[in-house]
């Protein structure tokens, strides 16, 4: 596995040479991939299961990022088996951080107790699933893809001119992101989770867009990186209510009326961590244009 996160190819340093940007920022997305996937298979744990999560989403938004500025399709099989290993693990994810919520709950509200027994025992299912996954990721492939892509770049944007338009491209496709965001903004119905939930995923395409084209952009410091973590966190808090809130309501009614009736203090604890999470979103959701110039 060691030799698996070595570098794929020699990069120069040259940091904003778009070129060279691009291949090094692949190249350090692919080893922190590979070092999760081996971290995963060690021990599937929540923590493990959510830091390669991240790190496919984090591969994912780098190669669609290159259909903007790399011709060609060669990367589309790429993103679809990503896709397919991280659609795999999102049960998963959504189980543990309902676990990890509802055990600290149970003292409060003991009801609670055989939702997190059951709970405990889809993890465990969903574990084994995962872990058969993990072990499904197949490198050879990828890995030949990923140093192709490498060779290409540093190619293509070898001279004066063509660094010069990859680094418009680049700051195009960061402001695309940016208005791509902003009217989802402007979409959003506070009353309707669906909505803040789209505001998140595009902002979590643009802050990975950020991260990517860093080197590029003067202002942004490991302040403003933090700060926009913050704010897609918030609208996640959100997110998580409204899945451990639908995922109780499930498991009461399934054990009949009276049992349902006994979860209503849940409920309603629910609602209103629920109304503060969306209250301190709405305070700070302005922020958004803080994060662009």
């Amino acid at each position: 596995m060691a030799k698996r996160t070595a570098s794929l190819t020699q990069i120069p340093s040259d940091a904003r040479s778009p070129g060279i940007l691009l291949a090094s920022s692949l190249d350090e997305r692919w080893r922190v991939f590979v070092r999760q996937i081996a971290r995963a298979r060690r021990r599937p744990s929540e923590a493990a299961i959510h830091d390669l999560r991240v790190a496919t989403r984090r591969l994912i938004a780098y190669l669609s990022l290159l259909d903007s500025v790399l011709p060609g399709d060669r990367l589309r099989k790429a993103r679809r088996q990503l896709r397919g290993h991280l659609k795999a693990f999102n049960d998963l994810r959504d189980v543990q951080v309902q676990l990890v919520r509802s055990r600290s709950l149970r003292r409060r509200f003991p009801q609670l107790r055989p939702f997190v027994f059951d709970l405990g025992l889809r993890e465990r299912r969903l574990i084994r699933v995962a872990a058969s996954e993990v072990r499904r990721i197949r490198y050879t492939s990828l890995e030949r893809t990923m140093g192709e892509e490498i060779e290409q770049l540093l190619s293509l944007y070898a001279d004066g001119v063509m660094r010069s338009a990859g680094v418009s491209t680049l700051l195009g496709v960061g402001g695309s992101e940016f208005a791509t965001v902003v009217l989802r903004y402007r979409e959003a119905d506070y009353s309707d989770p669906r909505s803040i939930h789209r505001l998140r995923v595009a902002f979590k395409k643009f802050r990975y867009t950020i991260e990517i084209i860093r080197p590029l952009l003067g202002w942004v410091r490991k302040t403003h990186l933090r700060r926009m973590n913050a704010y897609q966190t918030a609208m996640g808090e959100i997110q998580d209510l409204e899945v451990l809130t639908a995922s109780v309501r499930s498991f009461a009614r399934g054990r009949g009326t009276m049992a349902s009736l006994s979860f209503v203090s849940v409920y309603q604890y629910l609602a209103e961590e629920r109304r503060k999470a969306l209250d301190t979103f709405k305070r700070e959701s302005g922020d958004l244009y803080t994060f662009w110039r």
